[in-house]
């Protein structure tokens, strides 16, 4: 009698075990699941974001963003037309 129920214990014991096993797994997959779903919608919005952006981009616009960055500091470094070899001006101040 005491080694039945002793194995039915045991039979209780592994399901509950099973139980939890598939629980966490089913947990952890839900964690993909979203974290997924965010990924995508994250990607969509920037990718909205940049159409947006090359929609209002014009040539004026572009060079406003170029002169805006522009240290200050003459290129250093010159190639003439239809040349292959680069010439170092040195620093020119």
């Amino acid at each position: 009698m005491e080694a039945k129920q002793e194995a039915e214990r045991a039979k209780i014991q592994a399901q509950a075990e099973a139980d939890r096993a598939i629980i966490a797994a089913n947990a952890d997959l839900e964690v993909v699941k979203v974290q997924a779903d965010a990924a995508k919608y994250a990607g969509e919005k920037e990718a909205e974001m940049n159409k947006k952006i090359a929609e209002s981009m014009t040539p004026e616009l572009s060079q406003y963003y170029w002169v805006k960055q522009w240290d200050g500091k003459l290129p250093t470094t010159v190639l003439g037309d239809n040349t292959t070899t680069m010439m170092n001006m040195g620093d020119v101040k």
